[in-house]
């Protein structure tokens, strides 16, 4: 497996305000809980009009608060270097969430100059506090050598608490290092434990990794029925190489009754992100399949990607 491909750091994201909006609903403070009630109701002027004097007062979950306001343009005009300026407020005095959001912003540019150093510092200190998010993302810096000396041992350290911490993509990619043996000594059996935990909360690239040990028998017992399984539900999120993988067993008949219409089905979808093997797959499918078969095929691809992009 191509150790580069798929990694990405975290970005800032809804769940992230979610978490301090609940760390907000802990205290007694009533300005807090009114605050959230507005936000969670849509009214973001009326949380920011709320937030803004305990923010100035010097409260840190406020001024958080009212950085994620100005990052997202909700109830003020976007501005992320104002966001900035709140968290660091908010950072300063050892608010994690803060200091992961500064993290993710210098690491992409956002309200300042890309810093990886400086990335990898508020990283660090949110990491310490055991933040799982900036946990993976410090992984990630020193698995990649962004910001910082490349050291895989130091990447798999933090990863590891972030992935007992829950995050998917922290397992993800430390199944990977246990794959490839990188920063750790190989391990095929963790590396399926760590995949399939990755899977379960929904992250496609693991269920695709997990279908290609399941049929290769890799640290798990070999099961096209299970690798079928994994396929399908990272082909159904649209991952290529889950579309192509799938079309091949339902070509082949593993895992399933040979069906060459539910192959092209599955090679023209995986051809429509650029997969080159499901290029040339489908191509050669076209000549065992009648012209109606084709052409039904193709409407009910767009169909299905019409229907896809409609999702929430």
């Amino acid at each position: 497996m191509n150790k580069a491909s798929n990694i990405s750091r975290m970005k800032i994201a809804s769940v992230v305000f979610a978490s301090l909006l609940s760390l907000c609903a802990d205290t007694a403070q009533a300005g807090y809980r009114e605050g959230m009630a507005a936000y969670e109701r849509g009214d973001y002027e009326r949380a920011f009009q709320i937030w803004l004097p305990d923010a100035n007062a010097g409260n840190e979950r406020a001024q958080a608060a009212i950085g994620f306001l100005y990052y997202d343009g909700l109830g003020v005009e976007e501005d992320h270097a104002e966001a900035l300026g709140w968290f660091k407020r908010s950072a300063s005095q050892g608010n994690a969430t803060a200091q992961f959001t500064l993290g993710v912003m210098h690491d992409q540019g956002q309200g300042t100059d890309a810093d990886g150093e400086q990335a990898v510092r508020w990283y660090r200190l949110a990491a310490s506090q055991g933040h799982a998010r900036a946990q993976t993302n410090l992984g990630l810096l020193y698995y990649q050598g962004h910001g910082v000396e490349q050291d895989y041992s130091e990447a798999a350290l933090w990863l590891n608490r972030a992935a007992h911490g829950g995050v998917a993509q922290a397992q993800f990619t430390l199944a990977r290092l246990f794959l490839d043996g990188t920063g750790v000594k190989a391990n095929e059996n963790k590396a399926a434990e760590w995949l399939t935990r990755a899977a379960k909360q929904g992250l496609a690239i693991a269920q695709t990794d997990l279908g290609v040990l399941y049929l290769q028998g890799r640290g798990v017992e070999q099961d096209d029925e299970r690798a079928l399984l994994w396929f399908q539900r990272a082909a159904n999120q649209f991952v290529p190489k889950a579309q192509r993988l799938l079309a091949e067993m339902y070509e082949s008949g593993r895992g399933a009754e040979q069906d060459l219409k539910a192959a092209y089905f599955w090679y023209v979808l995986a051809d429509t992100g650029n997969d080159a093997v499901a290029t040339e797959r489908r191509k050669a499918l076209e000549e065992q399949l009648s012209q109606d078969d084709i052409q039904a095929t193709h409407k009910r691809v767009k169909r299905w990607i019409e229907q896809r992009q409609a999702e929430p």
